[in-house]
Order: structure tokens, then C-alpha cells, then sequence
């Protein structure tokens, strides 16, 4: 008579022996999904550092030989629209007009009009940038006036 090998086992045993099956799947299981990771990040990592260089790259080679653009930036606090006809003297006066009162942010305002009107003149950076230094912005008032300077005096040659 034949007796069957999985009577004869403990179940005790049994349960032991597929516990330790179960483990050594799980902790394979678990490993490899691990190793995927840290595959998968480190690629991730790989092809970041690539695009940044190339960005860096792209970025250098496309960057502008004249960094400065003489067109005033939009106040902040300026929210209106220029309507008729105004004239770049006629801004730059108003402009004028407004930071001998000691108004300056209508000053920058209309500084900001009679640039839109003109690039080509610095005459309402000048006003943009002692406004900017009077409302107690005179390190950018400053560097924006060089930049400023540094342009025209390229562009005038």
C-alpha cells in the first residue's frame, strides 16, 4: 500500500515550508521592483542632467548680444490704456511735470506712455529711473540707467 507523501507530512511543516516559499518570492518580488527603481530614477536623473546641459547650451548659444531691451517693463500699478493721440513730447512733459510734483508713480506711468510711443530716446529712461530711485528703488534705478546708457551709446555710434 502506497501511502501518500502529503499525509505523511506534518502540516506544521507544511505550513512552514510554504511560508519560506512565500518569502523568498516576496523578497524577490520586492528586490527587483527596487532594482527597477533605482534603474528607472537613475535614468530619470540621467536624462534630466542631459536636457539641462543642453538647455545651457541652447541657452548660451541663443542668448542675444545686446542683453538690454529699451523698452520700459509695464508698471505694476498701472492698469489704463492710452487713448487719442499723444505725442512723445507731450508724454515725456506730462512725465516730467508729474516728478517735479513729487508724483512718482504717475511719473513712471508716463514715462512708461512716452517710451511705448519712442524707443529710440533716452529721455523717459531718465525719468523712469529717477523715479524709480525717489520711491526708493536706487540700486535698480541705477543698474537700469547704465544698461540704459550703455545701449544708446552703443546704438548712437
Amino acid at each position: 500500500m502506497k501511502t501518500n507523501l502529503l499525509y505523511t507530512i506534518k502540516p506544521s511543516v507544511l505550513i512552514m515550508a510554504i511560508s519560506f516559499i512565500l518569502g523568498i518570492i516576496t523578497t524577490n518580488t520586492y528586490f527587483y521592483q527596487k532594482g527597477f527603481q533605482e534603474g528607472y530614477i537613475k535614468k530619470t536623473k540621467d536624462f534630466q542632467n542631459i536636457l539641462n546641459t543642453s538647455t545651457s547650451i541652447a541657452t548660451t548659444k541663443l542668448t542675444p548680444q545686446t542683453p538690454f531691451n529699451p523698452t520700459i517693463q509695464k508698471p505694476k500699478f498701472y492698469m489704463g490704456k492710452i487713448y487719442g493721440s499723444i505725442t512723445y513730447n507731450h508724454a515725456l512733459k506730462v512725465a516730467q511735470d508729474y516728478y517735479e510734483k513729487g508724483a512718482y508713480e504717475n511719473a513712471i506711468i508716463w514715462a512708461y506712455r512716452a517710451n511705448q510711443i519712442n524707443t529710440n530716446d533716452i529721455q523717459s529712461w531718465k525719468i523712469y529711473t529717477q523715479s524709480l530711485s525717489k520711491m526708493g528703488k536706487e540700486k535698480e534705478a541705477q543698474e537700469l540707467m547704465q544698461k540704459a546708457e550703455v545701449f544708446f551709446k552703443k546704438k548712437h555710434k
